[in-house]
C-alpha cells in the first residue's frame, strides 16, 4: 500500500456537520474516502507497467483506519500481486517504474472533489 495521505480539510459547515453527528461521522466519511481512493486506484491500473495484466488487475483499495473524524485508505497491489511495489520503488537490479504516485499525483484535484461530494451526500443521509 502506497504510505502517501491525503487530507481533506471541509469548511465550517461540513465540520459542524461532522461534529453533531459524534460517532456517526465515521460512518458517514467511510464511503467517501473509499471513493476517493477509488479514483487514485482506477489511474493506478491504467498506468500500471504490463508484462501481462495481472499488476494492473490486482490493484486494491484497503480501509487502514477509521476512527470518529479520521478515515484513512490504502491504494496499492495485493499480496498476490506483491512484486507491483519493487515496480514501483525499484531494486537494486531493476529501474523504478512508478505508477501509483503519478497516479495520486495526476488525480488529486478528482480525488478531493469526489471525497467532498461523496461526503456531503453522506453526511446528509446521515443526518436525517
Amino acid at each position: 500500500m502506497s504510505d502517501t495521505r491525503v487530507e481533506v480539510l471541509g469548511d465550517e459547515e461540513l465540520l459542524a456537520k461532522l461534529r453533531a453527528l459524534g460517532n456517526k461521522s465515521g460512518e458517514a466519511l467511510k464511503p467517501a474516502t473509499l471513493a476517493g481512493a477509488g479514483v487514485v486506484a482506477e489511474t493506478a491500473e491504467q498506468k500500471a507497467p504490463r508484462r501481462t495484466d495481472f499488476l494492473a488487475e490486482h490493484i486494491v483499495v484497503e480501509l487502514i483506519e477509521e476512527e470518529d473524524t479520521l478515515v484513512v485508505a490504502g491504494v496499492g497491489p495485493h499480496k498476490d500481486a506483491f512484486w507491483g511495489t519493487f515496480q514501483e520503488l525499484g531494486t537494486p537490479h531493476h529501474a523504478a517504474q512508478p505508477f501509483l504516485r503519478p497516479a495520486l499525483d495526476e488525480t488529486a484535484e478528482k480525488v478531493t472533489k469526489k471525497i467532498g461530494e461523496a461526503a456531503w451526500h453522506e453526511l446528509e443521509r446521515a443526518a436525517r
